[in-house]
């Protein structure tokens, strides 16, 4: 039995790609200074939680570290909030990127930083203990 071409290809309905879901964690190291680990996609959905996050990380500590290994996608509005954070912050405040990659690292190399914003150098090994086995308190922020 003969396949005619059209038998050959069958077409099936491809689901939609899923979002991946946003999630900043903050946590708190034995000098009060804040870091927020943000994984996932930063997009329009994730904007008001990220923003919220920071502002109250930022209120919390001079120092606040952003935590990007694990975040895969970022918009142009979480730029806007790195932006608006850089130009809110405390005179002596810092705010330092790391981990940046992929899509995120070419935004950011398209836009520039925001003034007042750092990217450190890579991780340590110590940076890469699980943060159960970490020094430092989760502070949930926001709830």
């Amino acid at each position: 039995m003969a396949l005619s071409p059209r038998s050959q290809f069958s077409l099936q309905a491809q689901p939609p790609p899923v979002a991946i879901r946003f999630e900043c964690i903050c946590r708190f190291d034995a000098r009060g200074s804040a870091s927020l680990e943000l994984s996932g996609e930063l997009d329009r959905a994730g904007c008001e939680l990220f923003e919220a996050r920071l502002a109250e990380a930022q209120r919390a500590s001079v120092l606040v570290t952003l935590d990007m290994r694990r975040l895969t996608f970022m918009d142009v509005g979480g730029y806007a909030i790195l932006a608006w954070a850089a130009g809110n912050s405390r005179r002596d405040g810092k705010l330092v990127l790391t981990g940046c990659g992929g899509q995120v690292s070419r935004l950011l190399d398209l836009v520039g930083l925001p003034e007042r914003v750092e990217i450190s150098p890579a991780f340590s090994k110590a940076d890469a203990v699980p943060p159960a086995t970490r020094l430092e308190s989760e502070a949930p922020i926001g709830a």
